[in-house]
């Protein structure tokens, strides 16, 4: 996250410490929220597993001017948009932006967008158990997130809300559901490259300073690194008995968690797969992604690299059933988007 000062880390530790407090700001909004009108929004939720490009579409989307987002400024008081607008005026919005610890030179400041929706989820649906699997989300804690949405829109000038959460993954069955005139973009990527960045990620973020554990952990980002949290556990630590330093590891949570994405698909046409690879600037698919939210995007900030990153032993890792799901998601995209 953005530098931040020891008055800031404190007041983040003062608010989010503690569920209580979160739930107190929640429940004393002191606004009048219709929630059908926040359902029916045109929104747009952002997933997919780690290192498939999902915040450079989130900052191509933000970047249109069309949607609310949270930003790092919406801390320490993220339940409290009203209390977070007096915190603005004494606050400093001038610090050079700074890149991210990913080493992916992306740069975050103050005013980025970011997944801090994870604040909400693990308050009001946290995830107690030591690996993920799909969320059937409480109908109170539904209820509970559209007043989250709908009091951060009555805050700004927006209609539309702009949400990228890697975990809500296993959440999007409920928000499709609820936001059923929203759009839900899941990215994913090829496989073996996928696989790859994640692992190299996970041993990245191995080691974290107290502080970093802690917001993190708020966010409910437990993608990899020292916080990870296996998907579909029972199966995936049986499977070719890989270990989360192995890149067969991640190649089969790969194919457990897009076999899940090609489920959800079949039974929600608002879900849509949106491929990595082929989000190089001006390709035509970018037009097809306009069409889609109803929102005119740049891709400058979406710039994937081809790379052909097979070595005889990896070929041997990226087995058949990776390759399959990756076709059948690539398919499920081109027939998804060809009438727009």
């Amino acid at each position: 996250m953005p530098n931040q000062t020891t008055s800031d880390k404190i007041l983040i530790y003062a608010s989010l410490a503690s569920p209580a407090i979160c739930k107190f700001f929640h429940n004393h909004a002191n606004e009048k929220i219709n929630r059908s009108e926040v359902q029916y929004g045109r929104h747009v939720f952002i997933t997919g597993m780690a290192r498939a490009g999902t915040t450079s579409l989130l900052n191509s989307i933000f970047a249109t001017g069309d949607f609310y987002s949270l930003t790092y400024k919406q801390l320490p008081f993220i339940f409290s948009p009203k209390a977070n607008t007096w915190f603005d005026k004494v606050r400093d919005f001038s610090a050079t932006p700074i890149y991210r610890a990913h080493f992916d030179n992306i740069k975050i400041s103050l005013e980025s967008p970011e997944a801090l929706d994870g604040m909400f989820w693990k308050i009001f649906d946290p995830v107690n158990a030591d690996y993920l699997t799909p969320r059937q989300v409480p109908y109170e804690a539904l209820d509970q997130y559209t007043d989250f949405v709908g009091y951060h829109l009555s805050h700004s000038n927006k209609t539309r809300y702009l949400s990228k959460m890697n975990q809500n993954l296993f959440r999007v069955e409920r928000l499709a559901n609820l936001f059923k005139n929203s759009k839900i973009l899941v990215l994913y990527r090829n496989p073996l490259e996928q696989a790859k960045s994640i692992l190299a990620q996970h041993l990245n973020f191995q080691t974290l300073k107290r502080f970093d554990a802690f917001f993190l952990n708020a966010l409910e980002h437990h993608e990899f690194g020292m916080l990870h949290k296996p998907f579909f556990k029972k199966k995936s630590k049986i499977i070719l008995g890989h270990v989360e330093y192995d890149l067969g590891y991640w190649l089969q949570q790969w194919c457990e968690s897009y076999s899940y994405v090609l489920d959800l698909c079949e039974r929600n046409n608002n879900v849509i797969p949106l491929p990595f690879n082929e989000l190089a600037p001006e390709n035509e698919i970018w037009k097809k992604i306009s069409n889609l939210i109803g929102s005119n995007i740049a891709s400058g900030y979406f710039n994937p690299l081809k790379r052909n990153i097979k070595t005889a032993a990896e070929h041997k890792i990226c087995d058949e059933n990776s390759s399959t799901i990756y076709e059948k998601l690539y398919i499920l995209t081109q027939e998804r988007l060809q009438k727009l």
